[in-house]
């Protein structure tokens, strides 16, 4: 598609948006999807531990030991009276309603909200107790985030039903204000434990530090923790806020989920990054370095995984780590078996 023809592609969408609405948008969105999947419907990569997306057959769970974490056969637990524990999750959408452009050499027609929503409602097919969440940047990327602002991204996973997200460093694009202006509109569970708010912004209770969900007879522990944001951002976006060591930060929140509240499991949502060559915090080091922490869903470097990272534990048990790349171009999926 020539550089003309895409500007004026993308104008109509925009122009159905804001004469339609949100909503009429989403579903705009989604037709044009649609119609790109049907020329690579089995484009879009799926990292699967637990089935088989064509067939549907299980085959691999993490069982816990006291080693931590463990990759096991799913027929061995088939008689066992275990309770199992499904999670599904996205990181960086980056505004990507629709698949990228049949020209795009490395990702041409995949991605987009559609192929994402198939997907999100496949697995609830499966297992409707799923927990899904997001590890944030669901923002900036395409022209939707330029005009809208950001409410068609909250309204689609409002629908799409996250039980919980963190905040991106995009979050702040438009400055905190815009950013609690938008999350109290549509009221998505939003976690952070590092970030230091003044009164005018905590105030409003909007971003917590934890969050318990109990599905199923699952008692689950989320904590959101994000990166330093000097640095990526204007100061001025984010004035009010102040950012705090993440280990200490996720070490005292799990410890109270632990110990307080009796959580089965305790889930990290991190806007990190996955790893650095360097001193700066990642998923790997704050694995390392805690515990408690069955599992971190990471986000921000765009990391694909092809299966979740075992990292040893502070007490020299198996943490899981994962990632899910970017755009809408893949969906984590876990899969716990729980005594």
């Amino acid at each position: 598609m020539t550089s003309r023809k895409k500007f004026i592609k993308n104008s109509l969408a925009l122009l159905i948006g804001s004469t339609l609405g949100f909503d009429k948008l989403l579903k705009a969105a989604v037709f044009s999807s649609k119609f790109n999947n049907q020329l690579n419907p089995f484009s879009t990569g799926f990292v699967d531990h637990t089935f088989d997306l064509q067939r549907n057959i299980p085959h691999q769970v993490f069982t816990k030991s006291e080693k931590g974490w463990e990759l096991s056969a799913y027929h061995s637990l088939k008689k066992s009276q275990n309770r199992n524990v499904t999670i599904i999750h996205t990181n960086d959408f980056h505004s990507r309603f629709e698949p990228f452009e049949s020209q795009n050499k490395r990702w041409g027609n995949q991605g987009g909200i559609a192929r994402m929503k198939d997907l999100i409602d496949f697995e609830r097919s499966i297992d409707p107790n799923l927990f899904l969440f997001d590890s944030g940047d669901v923002f900036q990327g395409t022209p939707y985030f330029n005009i809208f602002k950001g409410h068609p991204e909250l309204e689609w996973m409002k629908k799409a039903g996250y039980d919980a997200t963190t905040i991106g460093n995009h979050d702040f694009d438009l400055g905190i204000e815009h950013l609690f202006q938008i999350r109290k509109q549509y009221d998505i569970p939003t976690l952070n434990c590092n970030y230091q708010l003044e009164d005018q912004w905590k105030q409003q209770n909007l971003i917590q530090p934890f969050k318990i969900i109990e599905k199923n007879g699952i008692k689950l522990g989320v904590i959101g923790v994000g990166i330093e944001l000097k640095g990526l951002l204007s100061e001025l976006s984010y004035k009010g806020l102040t950012y705090s060591d993440p280990i200490d930060n996720v070490q005292k929140t799990a410890n109270y989920l632990k110990q307080e509240e009796k959580c089965d499991m305790i889930i990290v949502l991190s806007h990190l990054g996955y790893k650095y060559n360097n001193d700066k915090i990642d998923d790997l080091k704050l694995a390392a370095r805690t515990y408690h922490i069955d599992a971190i869903l990471g986000g921000h470097t765009h990391t694909f995984l092809d299966e979740p990272t075992m990292v040893k534990n502070s007490r020299g048990q198996k943490v899981i780590v994962n990632q899910a790349g970017w755009a809408g171009l893949r969906l984590g999926k876990l899969a716990f078996s729980l005594k």
